[in-house]
């Protein structure tokens, strides 16, 4: 069964700080836990939940708001990612903002999901 995954909480309090409003079917409780959006939750200032997006939610917000593309890659031995500045949206001219410079396999992540979520973090915190 494919299921959609997430950024962590970690990321999701970081993307929130910067200003992250999707509109996402879960969200995050202050102590972690993920919720459904949907339903009665009296227990809780809603204020205190921090919106959970899938990856490419995430990603397409550093689009659209920021011009900042985040590139997951694989080489035959893990995933690496670069960022590059969609500003000037010539595809021939995209300046590349932070690459991995082909690294070695321990400088590798393990899975698609372990890139993006590395990606996005580090958008967020350096780029924005």
């Amino acid at each position: 069964m494919i299921t959609e995954d997430y950024v962590s909480f970690e990321t999701a309090k970081l993307l929130k700080k910067k200003g992250f409003e999707g509109v996402c079917s879960k969200f995050y409780m202050p102590d972690g836990n993920i919720r459904w959006k949907y339903g009665h939750y009296h227990d809780f200032d809603i204020r205190e939940r921090i919106e959970c997006p899938t990856f490419q939610m995430a990603m397409k917000w550093l689009r659209e708001n920021f011009n900042i593309n985040p590139v997951p890659y694989a080489l035959p031995f893990g995933w690496a990612f670069d960022v590059f500045d969609l500003s000037n949206r010539d595809i021939t001219d995209c300046k590349k903002l932070f690459s991995m410079d082909l690294p070695s396999k321990l400088e590798c992540y393990n899975s698609y999901e372990e890139v993006c979520e590395a990606a996005i973090k580090y958008c967020v915190k350096n780029l924005i």
